[in-house]
């Protein structure tokens, strides 16, 4: 069977672009290596504004729990940034029923779903593409669509290859708890914590409480100079979790043993990511926020805009259809957000001790924050508001420590 488009990786990007094609009367194959419901390394926290562009999200009962509040810690502990919200500040899902979830609504929607079928490579010619399998006969489509992850083999043979210096690593543990325990130690509101450049490390650790299950992690960014690192973050990671029991945050006897999961993640947009008969999307493309590590709403969005794309270019049927439209309308969804945090990423190499001193003073500011982060809409939105109120505050701050 020729199909209309194939899809390669079945993660959200993959499946949202199976969702949106089928719906669109389109015929589309969904390919993954792996059998669902499978594990994947993720923290687990879904920034609002997901839910917010993807509604169905809810309305599907793929989110596990929400938490309203946060807190931000300095590196010295000594300075800390509160956030009480009576609406959600983040969704925390489980990725092994969060995705088996979007796979499910892209067959819903008349998606073919093949499981355990890898994807040797992609031939392009000049009207269709043909995706050859490690095992089984190859598959014609009129177009591709690439979703298969950090560094794609498929992305590949292409020609299309992220460099091993752009990405961040991360190592986490998903520690189940009965649900009153969770309850006890973190109450209805389920606050999340920050701690910014904890023990030295060019990135953060994080604690997403859920409903019966607490995710702890170490997120490191390795663009961000020194390039070369001795960190161990397993060993770090046990410290982590030490630092936590003595500051309350978790009870005196959790576990400080338990081995840890990792995973690797990209931080740098390829371009271009579109050839004459293939789009690359999500983590394939290198489409994560590089200030936070967070890959499902770019994800997410990347792969209904390809979907979108190639509705169009078929409907065209004249051949000429310019793919690099793709590109165009991720950068002014978030793509040029993204090049201007790359930038900013690199203050994860110095001590934000002071940033948080200033911002645990002034509520206005942290709620300007807080709507770039849960809003839709682009950074460029809010950078002025924000930077503005920065400087008033730094001004402020310098002539009360004067006088």
């Amino acid at each position: 069977m020729t199909y209309d488009v194939v899809v390669v990786g079945a993660g959200p990007a993959g499946a949202t672009a199976a969702k949106v094609l089928a719906e669109k009367g389109r015929s589309v194959l969904l390919l993954d290596k792996s059998k669902f419901p499978r594990e994947k390394p993720c923290g687990g926290g879904l920034p609002v504004k997901v839910l917010k562009r993807f509604p169905y999200i809810e309305t599907s009962n793929l989110i596990d729990s929400y938490s309203c509040d946060g807190f931000v810690y300095s590196r010295s502990l000594q300075h800390k940034v509160t956030i009480k919200r009576t609406e959600p500040l983040i969704a925390m899902i489980l990725r092994n029923t969060f995705d088996a979830g979007l796979v499910k609504l892209a067959v819903q929607a008349s998606a073919t779903f093949q499981e355990n079928t890898k994807v040797s490579h992609v031939n392009t010619h000049e009207k269709n593409v043909q995706v050859v399998l490690a095992q089984g006969p190859p598959i014609d489509a009129s177009y591709a669509i690439i979703a298969d992850g950090w560094r794609s083999s498929v992305a590949k043979q292409a020609g299309k290859q992220q460099k091993r210096t752009d990405c961040g690593v991360c190592v986490f543990q998903e520690y189940p708890l009965p649900q009153s325990t969770m309850d006890e130690l973190f109450g209805a509101s389920r606050p999340i914590h920050i701690h910014l450049t904890v023990l030295g490390i060019t990135g953060y650790g994080w604690v997403f409480p859920k409903r019966e299950c607490v995710n702890i992690g170490l997120c490191e960014f390795r663009h961000v100079p020194p390039p070369q690192r001795t960190n161990n973050l397993n060993e770090q990671f046990i410290q982590y979790l030490r630092l936590l029991i003595d500051s309350h945050v978790l009870p005196k006897d959790f576990p400080t043993n338990t081995p840890t999961q990792g995973g690797v993640f990209p931080t740098c947009a390829l371009e271009p990511l579109a050839t004459k008969r293939m789009l690359l999307c999500g983590d394939a493309g290198g489409l994560v926020n590089p200030l936070t590590g967070d890959g499902i709403y770019s994800a997410m969005i990347s792969g209904e805009l390809a979907a979108e794309t190639l509705h169009q270019a078929l409907t065209t049927r004249t051949g000429t259809y310019n793919l690099s439209l793709y590109q165009k309308r991720l950068n002014q969804t978030f793509g040029n957000d993204y090049k201007r945090l790359f930038r900013f990423s690199n203050g994860w190499a110095r001590n934000p001790e002071n940033l948080v001193r200033i911002f645990s003073k002034d509520t206005t500011i942290v709620n300007i924050a807080l709507n770039a982060v849960t809003s839709t809409g682009t950074i460029q939105t809010y950078r002025t508001k924000l930077f503005s109120r920065l400087l008033w505050i730094y001004l402020k701050d310098r002539l009360g420590m004067r006088k």
